[in-house]
């Protein structure tokens, strides 16, 4: 009796430490800290290493790689850069998380010629991480909500054209929609910071925020080309 009374508290201690090591991991990523790895951009440099090439059926279905598509693809997106509205402590604990799901999605956003590719889904990690491209023009205001998700990180890039993206803390919006499981999605009303995307630079949005993509920029009428990547959340 009393050995099986000694084994359950070995047992609930292990665990205490566990749920502390656990904690202190968690807590590692203070504001200042998450701030100073973020400006060090070793997150977006450690992805340079060139990829394999992929090849797609006009369905977006990854091909079988073949021997030349084993060819080190070069970065051809060179200059992109990221947007600092991204929230750095959320980013610095999902990427150190799974550093290898971000840099497979930079690596495929530094070394894809989207000019050649068609709207579509296409995996990148299976269903970990994939990039949706769309094409059309920007949306009204009244045709769209304020969303988050839960299981995925997003990166936003406008290939061709301008858009309005809003971005706001999740903490800001008000619940119109309940979350739903099988679509990954919440939607809400609130009043946020909308930024001006343009090629050249990528938004970072992490399941803290939420944000209302696809709304036609001021003064721009034409399609808008758009990249969007999902990243699995660990």
């Amino acid at each position: 009796m009393k050995r099986s009374i000694y084994q359950v508290v070995i047992v609930l201690i292990a665990a205490c430490s566990s749920l502390t090591a656990h904690a202190q991991q968690e807590g590692d990523w203070t504001r200042e800290k998450a701030v100073k790895w973020w400006a060090s951009m070793d997150w977006y440099r450690a992805s340079d290493v060139a990829q394999p090439k992929k090849r797609y059926d006009a369905f977006g279905r990854e091909l079988e790689n073949t021997a030349e598509d084993s060819v080190a693809r070069p970065i051809v997106n060179a200059g992109l850069k990221p947007d600092p509205s991204v929230n750095v402590v959320e980013f610095a604990k999902q990427y150190n998380a799974n550093p290898s799901r971000w840099d497979k999605a930079f690596a495929y956003l530094k070394t894809t010629d989207f000019s050649t590719i068609q709207p579509g889904r296409y995996p990148i990690d299976g269903t970990d991480v994939y990039a949706v491209i769309t094409l059309g023009p920007g949306k009204s205001p009244d045709t769209t909500l304020w969303e988050s998700h839960r299981n995925y990180e997003d990166i936003h890039y406008v290939i061709s054209g301008k858009e309005q993206l809003g971005i706001i803390p999740l903490t800001q919006a008000k619940v119109l929609q309940p979350y739903d499981s099988a679509k990954d999605l919440a939607h809400y009303t609130a009043k946020g910071k909308y930024y001006v995307a343009t090629p050249g630079t990528f938004y970072i949005v992490t399941t803290e925020e939420a944000h209302r993509p696809g709304l036609k920029a001021n003064g721009y009428d034409g399609d808008v080309k758009k990249l969007y990547i999902k990243i699995r959340k660990s």
